[in-house]
């Protein structure tokens, strides 16, 4: 048996990560995906891993990301063909589609006034071909029709993506979704159905701060009373 080979291939991808090709054991081809690091001084944590390979060595010669957000490897197989080294060119498809957060949103869905934009904002990651775009979708007639998409712009300060919905009249339910794409074009969505998609537009004056309003202007009425009306002279 041959000894065991060792080989490893770095490539930055377009996504800011660092593919490893690694040939172990009895030639057994992996490569894994792993966060850049300005220095390498410790070996970074695997995020994704992938093993291509057979019972006989096959070794790895070149890797390209292609622009569907996969990658194409390019190699030697002597576990597969028609016998002997054979060249050997493999495909690999990212199929895992993009991870949403739970959004947040500002001002506080318990306190957007009237005609008050509302700014929403939602960490969205991808771990393998990277995120292409998020988009926010808001609807005001609870999920039956939706107004035109916003496009979500990706905050480099939070690193969160954002989008603002328009303010809205008086007692409007809002309810909002978003969708994000990666580069090898899955997509996932957040629906809105959650406590945190739907809001309501308030009154300016919400209802917790109308009675206590109404008890202190009673009060001050009382006062102003008390004191037009004459004492009664002491007899």
């Amino acid at each position: 048996m041959e000894e065991l080979e060792k080989k490893e291939l770095l490539r930055k991808t377009a996504s800011g990560m660092v593919l490893t090709l690694l040939l172990l054991g009895i030639a057994t081809l992996a490569f894994s995906i792993q966060p850049v690091k300005a220095e390498i001084l410790e070996p970074p944590v695997t995020e994704w891993s992938k093993t291509y390979g057979g019972t006989n060595s096959d070794g790895p010669g070149a890797l390209v990301q292609t622009a569907d957000g996969g990658y194409a490897l390019v190699g030697s197989t002597n576990s597969f063909g028609t016998g002997s080294y054979d060249f050997w060119l493999i495909k690999v498809i990212e199929s895992n589609p993009p991870d949403i957060g739970v959004p947040s949103q500002n001002p506080p869905r318990d306190n957007v006034q009237p005609y008050q934009n509302v700014t929403v904002s939602v960490n969205v990651t991808d771990a393998e071909s990277g995120v292409k775009n998020a988009t926010l979708y808001y609807s005001l007639t609870n999920g039956t029709t939706w107004e035109p998409p916003v496009p979500m712009s990706l905050n480099a300060t939070t690193s969160l993506y954002e989008a603002t919905i328009p303010g809205q009249p008086i007692g409007t339910w809002v309810r909002f979704k978003i969708v994000a794409y990666d580069i090898a074009g899955n997509n996932a969505t957040r629906d809105g159905t959650a406590l945190d998609f739907i809001y309501v537009v308030i009154p300016e004056f919400p209802t917790t701060a109308i009675l206590p309003l109404f008890m202190v202007l009673a009060m001050l009425a009382f006062v102003f009373v008390k004191r037009k009306i004459p004492r009664k002279l002491e007899t």
